[in-house]
């Protein structure tokens, strides 16, 4: 579903911009999040969707509920409590506030 969604490149900067954030995001949660996201945006532009994800993330993610495609009992944004997707509110809308690329997905944090 992943591969077939068009959002790999996203998913991949998103994934790095985590890590250098040292974020407790799961893997599947991210890709799901980076999907709804990007609902309706085109494939291909790669830093305009990057930041229409951060934007996402730094609104509505905190009060989205993310379902698992395959299994809709699965409720995958439950793994992380509110506590834990407000911090990844809170990253994101830093990351927006800089709007050098090194800033957001490494680095001077």
């Amino acid at each position: 579903m992943v591969v077939e969604s068009g959002r790999v490149e996203e998913i991949r900067v998103i994934k790095i911009w985590r890590n250098q954030h040292g974020l407790d995001f799961p893997s599947f949660y991210l890709e799901l999040a980076v999907i709804a996201g990007l609902k309706g945006r085109p494939v291909g532009a790669l830093e305009g969707n990057v930041y229409r994800v951060l934007e996402f993330l730094a609104g509505e993610f905190v009060e989205t509920e993310v379902r698992d495609p395959a299994n809709s009992e699965n409720v995958v944004s439950g793994e992380l409590n509110r506590s834990e997707r407000e911090a990844i509110s809170a990253a994101a809308y830093f990351s927006l506030r800089h709007l050098v690329w090194e800033k957001v997905i490494g680095g001077e944090c």
